[in-house]
């Protein structure tokens, strides 16, 4: 098994297929790290800091430890590589399903399963290396230009392990997408939809709840799933298994993609059962809350407006299925 997962054939392909966004994830990572680090020195040497930086040198004069470091600078470093770790998803997954280059992929002599591995271990090795050199590079430029004294070095590595782990999950859940979509346009949209649709569904609920006074929906506002990837609320723990269970969904789905079935929504007929409904009842919160705030307000009011909105929502969607994505 381990002898065919490291077939140097199909590793050279995929690698081939993903080294330009190696480089780019390299660039773009420094950007967000190193050279802020940088940007911040030569401000500083400057004698004219502004805006962020005067109440962050007003504190580093006060309190020398510089936490900030690790809670700004990382976190916009987090969201960047969380952002580049998903486009990788689609630049593997759903470019090449666009190219027509996953035809010649599935007429070779692997298994599907053997495949989407080596896509899988492919992308985490750009994405650990791009932002372990980034890293290095960081703490480079911390000592060079003495910034140094300002980090918690054991916050830092701690961070940068959590980082980590949260950027992997974010790739594999976006490479899991791609195995249920059938076009890049589907790809990207499933993408954005997984990102921010727990927070259309707090929002949602939080409307509902108060109406009609739904206890088990009020509980669900406490959990603002949309900052998972953001702010790093969750432990590693979470992140853990949120890798491990797409990683698993990935791989099985990946078995069900044939070529047959590319331009269409989703490949996977489950799948096109359950955009069918989430879409008919996302379309129904989304009219019952319009109607609820902007025309009838109170029970009788939102619910006319997700009754239109399910009806509206299924005949859209329904339509949409039968269209053919050619991006």
């Amino acid at each position: 098994m381990l002898r065919n997962l490291f077939d140097r054939g199909l590793w050279w392909k995929e690698f081939r297929q993903a080294r330009l966004m190696l480089l780019v994830m390299l660039v773009v990572g420094f950007f967000a790290l190193p050279y802020t680090h940088i940007r911040y020195y030569f401000i500083m040497q400057s004698g004219e800091p502004y805006g962020e930086l005067m109440h962050i040198i007003r504190d580093l004069k006060e309190n020398p430890a510089g936490f900030w470091m690790v809670t700004d600078l990382l976190s916009s470093f987090l969201a960047t590589m969380i952002v580049v770790s998903l486009i990788l998803a689609i630049y593997q997954l759903g470019l090449e399903r666009h190219a027509h280059r996953q035809e010649l992929s599935f007429s070779l002599p692997y298994s599907r399963s053997q495949m989407y591995i080596t896509k899988l271990l492919i992308g985490i090795t750009c994405i650990v290396i791009s932002t372990l050199i980034n890293v290095l590079l960081d703490i480079v430029m911390l000592f060079a230009l003495d910034f140094s004294f300002m980090m918690m070095w054991e916050d830092y590595v701690t961070y940068i392990g959590k980082l980590l782990l949260v950027v992997l999950s974010a790739y594999s859940i976006g490479m899991f997408v791609g195995t249920i979509s059938g076009s890049l346009v589907a790809h990207i949209a499933f993408t954005f939809i997984v990102i921010y649709y727990p927070e259309f569904i707090r929002w949602s609920f939080r409307t509902v709840s108060h109406l009609y006074d739904i206890s088990i929906l009020q509980n669900y506002n406490q959990y603002p799933l949309i900052t998972y990837f953001f702010d790093m609320q969750y432990g590693s723990y979470h992140s853990l298994f949120v890798l491990l269970v797409t990683i698993g969904l990935g791989i099985v789905h990946y078995r069900f993609n044939h070529a047959e079935h590319n331009g269409k929504w989703v490949v996977v007929p489950i799948w096109e059962k359950i955009l069918i409904i989430g879409f008919a009842i996302s379309s129904g919160l989304f009219f019952g809350f319009y109607v609820y705030h902007q025309h009838y307000s109170g029970k009788i009011g939102y619910g006319i407006g997700f009754g239109v909105g399910l009806i509206i929502g299924y005949v859209m969607i329904k339509l949409l299925n039968r269209l053919r994505v050619r991006f």
